[in-house]
């Protein structure tokens, strides 16, 4: 079935093939890459791009969530960019029990960053 579709689908340009797909009542739409998610006019129209600051790299522009829930309004900015790879996991570790010793172990075996 998905060659089927995807023979049929491949003939048209996306744009065509949306409006064609909404004007019989499919709801559809394109599914973009991260530089087409931010040129797109619905994204800006909906403000759905928020900063975020980076302590190394500075302030980011980045895609926040599109679910609304009118009891938690979208802030303006988020408060902190998503974490490096590996920033906290002394922190968990140390959490769930680990030692040190036995952090400094696992990394040296190359298991965490």
């Amino acid at each position: 079935l998905r060659e089927d579709v995807a023979a049929v689908t491949r003939k048209f340009a996306t744009a065509d093939l949306i409006e064609r797909l909404n004007g019989v009542g499919v709801p559809c739409g394109p599914v973009n890459d991260i530089g087409q998610a931010f040129d797109d006019s619905q994204v800006r129209h909906l403000r759905m791009t928020r900063t975020a600051h980076h302590p190394d790299l500075g302030d980011l522009s980045l895609l926040r969530t599109p679910i609304n829930l009118s009891e938690h309004p979208e802030q303006d900015d988020f408060h902190h960019a998503a974490p490096d790879t590996g920033q906290h996991t002394n922190e968990i570790l140390a959490e769930i029990g680990c030692s040190h010793a036995e952090i400094e172990a696992l990394r040296a075996r190359g298991v965490i960053a």
